[in-house]
């Protein structure tokens, strides 16, 4: 899992990238978090924390 400021803005630009994403950011209890896929299968996901 990785930390960002902008969860949003990070997945438009990885998007924009041509990176294919499993979860499009989502609101939780904790903050915001979007997930996808490396090209080895592993599960990678950004959160942005409530503050």
């Amino acid at each position: 899992m990785f930390s960002t400021d902008d969860c949003r803005k990070t997945y438009e630009t990885l998007l924009g990238r041509g990176v294919e994403f499993t979860e499009e950011p989502t609101d939780r209890f904790y903050g915001i978090d979007c997930a996808l896929r490396d090209p080895f299968g592993n599960s990678i996901r950004f959160t942005q924390l409530r503050s």
